[in-house]
């Protein structure tokens, strides 16, 4: 999501320009000119209409549903940040009271949907939500094309970092694609803007498949010329999934986005985003683990989250503060819990957990219920847990519990853990 946020700064000064670079050289990613346009807006909508669908029981789960999610985020967002480029028909589509898809092959189907390469549970999942994406508003062939393309491309090169692979899988869209002579170099001679969707994808994923990292991917979409900002965005989403190293460059995409009065909003959506995909790959960790024979209290020892950006953030902005994100998301949980101790001393009684002496038994006692939680989570889990009374069980939920809020530090409680159980935990 980064990654397609990122292209669209870098790409917009030079959106409009008739004159191409002389070089690869000149192209400066996030340049101080660049500014954030309806590519990142609706990039926002589009993960948070998402996620929020995600979160629905199985049987809310509905093409319907998604869509009517979708069309209220997107009026939302459209209209919280006005004079961002949006297009004619779509600026008319964001104040209208019935809004209604207007047969658009334009790509900005495409540039909207990188967050759905992260969040689909499946191949399946991720071009049926890519192409209900797009039909909300570019309910032409070439506009879903681009969209299912763009996300499908994405998931893929999560899974599997094989470009040739990948250009085959996008040849199935775009045929172009195996032609030996569409190159960055053939298209820095012929490649002119456009809104056309099947004029855009195209070029974006070659410039994916000829670069070596994220940031010369970008590079390639500036120097091709053209609609700069969609192209770079639609790689920049591609590129994140097949490389990384978009994070490398967050901090000043906050300092963009927070120049704009909303910007917050953004910050907010992309945070949660990011702490999503974060749990999700730690519960497959925490099965590989589980699988290998790791002891379940030696869960936590995985690396910290490579969020950076996040961690700026919590020191920019002190009502954002991860730690009183957890904690709400928790006293929403276990209400019956908070009745009888303020955040605060949460984090109080997880550090002094085991110490003994009164202070340490005390925060065991407190913790009770947060404990029994935990346990019955693990055991569903397939852990073999020990008995509650035997010094095993106390030494391994004491460390436990004491890793869990350093890590709770490091990221942002997530909305998908609204369960019965304390999941977010395993």
């Amino acid at each position: 999501m980064l990654g397609a946020i990122i292209g669209d700064i870098t790409g917009s000064p030079r959106e409009f320009d008739p004159w191409k670079l002389d070089s690869k050289t000149e192209v400066e990613i996030l340049p101080k000119d660049g500014f954030f346009t309806d590519d990142t807006v609706l990039t926002c909508a589009v993960a948070k209409a998402t996620m929020d669908w995600l979160e629905q029981p199985p049987e809310r789960q509905t093409e319907q549903e998604y869509k009517t999610r979708l069309v209220r985020e997107m009026q939302e967002f459209g209209r919280n940040f006005p004079k961002r480029g949006y297009g004619g028909r779509f600026l008319e589509w964001i104040h209208s009271e019935d809004p209604q898809p207007y047969n658009s092959w334009g790509n900005g189907s495409a540039m909207r949907v990188s967050a759905i390469s992260f969040l689909a549970r499946n191949r399946r999942e991720c071009r049926r939500l890519a192409r209900w994406s797009a039909e909300v508003t570019h309910n032409h062939p070439d506009g879903i094309r681009g969209a299912v393309c763009t996300a499908e491309l994405g998931y893929l090169a999560r899974k599997k970092k094989d470009k040739e692979y990948l250009r085959a899988e996008a040849a199935k869209f775009f045929p172009e694609l195996a032609d030996e002579g569409f190159t960055v170099d053939c298209l820095y001679e012929t490649y002119r803007f456009t809104e056309r969707c099947k004029a855009t994808v195209p070029q974006a994923v070659e410039c994916v498949l000829e670069a070596e990292s994220y940031a010369e991917a970008i590079t390639n979409c500036i120097y091709i010329g053209g609609d700069c900002d969609t192209t770079a965005a639609i790689a920049g989403g591609i590129a994140e999934a097949l490389f990384g190293g978009a994070d490398e460059f967050s901090v000043p995409v906050c300092v963009k986005l927070l120049q704009d009065i909303n910007g917050e909003r953004l910050l907010h959506t992309i945070s949660r985003f990011y702490n999503v995909v974060e749990m999700t790959a730690r519960r497959r960790l925490h099965v590989v683990q589980k699988e290998a024979g790791i002891p379940w209290y030696d869960m936590f020892k995985l690396p910290p989250p490579p969020l950076p950006f996040i961690r700026e953030w919590k020191a920019q902005n002190a009502e954002l503060d991860l730690v009183k994100e957890l904690h709400e998301g928790l006293e929403e949980l276990y209400p019956d819990i908070w009745r009888r101790f303020i955040p605060e001393e949460l984090v109080k009684c997880m550090r002094v957990l085991g110490q003994d002496d009164a202070e340490g038994a005390r925060a065991w006692e407190v913790l009770e219920p947060l404990r029994r939680s935990v346990a019955n989570s693990l055991r569903r889990d397939g852990y073999e847990i020990p008995d509650e009374e035997t010094p095993e069980y106390r030494e391994g939920m004491t460390d436990f519990m004491k890793r869990s809020i350093d890590l709770y530090q490091d990221i942002i409680f997530s909305p998908y853990n609204k369960t019965d159980d304390l999941s977010v935990l395993t």
